[in-house]
């Protein structure tokens, strides 16, 4: 597993640089801050140990996604796409949380 404070080499710069090709001509994205934005996304995720490709294209792409959605709903909108986009990143969902709360046999609905 790659560690986070080395170096990256021109090897892992070329997966990464590939990834952001294929999901920026995939999204059409022209946006110079969203393209920056999406290459720190893969650069985390690679320096995370996903060395694949496809992996890593699917899982960034998931990320790009919902970034794009969160961006087009706008701040007032609801917060869906925020809760896909940890999901995707393997984090815990609110349910996870409120299921480790509950009182053994009983149902989350009668608490």
């Amino acid at each position: 597993m790659r560690q986070r404070d080395e170096p990256l080499t021109s090897e892992d710069l070329t997966v990464c640089d590939e990834v952001l090709q294929r999901i920026t001509e995939k999204h059409a994205i022209n946006d110079h801050n969203t393209t920056v934005h999406l290459a720190s996304i893969i650069i985390e995720i690679y320096r995370q140990g996903v060395d694949d490709t496809e992996q890593l294209a699917l899982l960034a792409g998931a990320s790009c996604e919902a970034m794009l959605e969160m961006r087009q709903l706008g701040p007032s909108s609801d917060p869906a796409p925020l809760h896909r986009a940890a999901n995707i990143r393997g984090l815990e969902s609110d349910r996870m949380e409120a299921a480790d709360n509950q009182i053994p046999g009983k149902c989350g609905a009668d608490i």
